[in-house]
């Protein structure tokens, strides 16, 4: 009888789980903005506590759970991609990931009762999403900030950020093929490092 009853509780608990996992929620596209906005207002209202390293800290998991940085570093490559081996590939994420960091660590240096605000989520093709949004300061002036987003293993990123109608991953991918080009790929390497120390000075 004991044996028995143990099978059962066994059975009970590993139905559980099994539900548990099943039932994993995904948040919606505009849930990942909002909660991208909201620790970019954290970082701002804490930037003097923590100053310019403090906020790299501050978001450094942040952006890698919020942005495809593996999918992005492929589109702004482009063609050059799949002339990169595996560990210029991995090297390129990583401080892909770094500019990212170090350029919303120095942009979002202050807060001066800034807002976000989501104002619609459009559905497009292959499945994406467009959350768009509103940054607001204190004197009035709005920063139109578009989110193009896709799924990954079940869960909504960013592959791409409009700012008042400019998509930062199209000027980069001009900007990045030209150097690779004119120069090589390690001088964007190099270039790149360069952005990351100029937004710590």
């Amino acid at each position: 009888m004991r044996i028995l009853l143990k099978i059962i509780l066994l059975f009970i608990l590993s139905t559980m789980l099994s539900v548990n996992a099943d039932t994993k929620i995904t948040q919606s596209p505009d849930n990942v903005i909002e909660a991208f906005h909201d620790s970019l207002i954290s970082v701002m209202k804490n930037s003097t506590e923590l100053g310019y390293q403090g906020r790299v800290k501050a978001l450094s998991s942040t952006i890698p759970n919020s942005f495809n940085i593996p999918l992005i570093s492929q589109v702004i490559l482009g063609r050059y991609w799949s002339e990169l081996d595996t560990s210029q590939k991995s090297d390129f994420i990583s401080l892909y990931e770094d500019l990212i960091t170090a350029t919303y660590a120095d942009r979002f240096n202050n807060f001066d009762g800034e807002t976000f605000q989501t104002d619609s989520v459009e559905e497009l093709n292959r499945g994406r999403m467009l959350v768009k949004t509103l940054l607001t300061t204190t004197n009035g002036e709005t920063v139109s900030l578009d989110y193009l987003m896709s799924k990954h293993d079940d869960n909504w990123m960013i592959i791409s950020v409009i700012a008042n109608g400019a998509n930062d991953i199209s000027i980069k991918r001009g900007e990045y093929s030209d150097v690779i080009k004119i120069h090589g790929f390690d001088k964007l390497i190099e270039q790149i490092r360069n952005k990351i120390n100029e937004a710590s000075s």
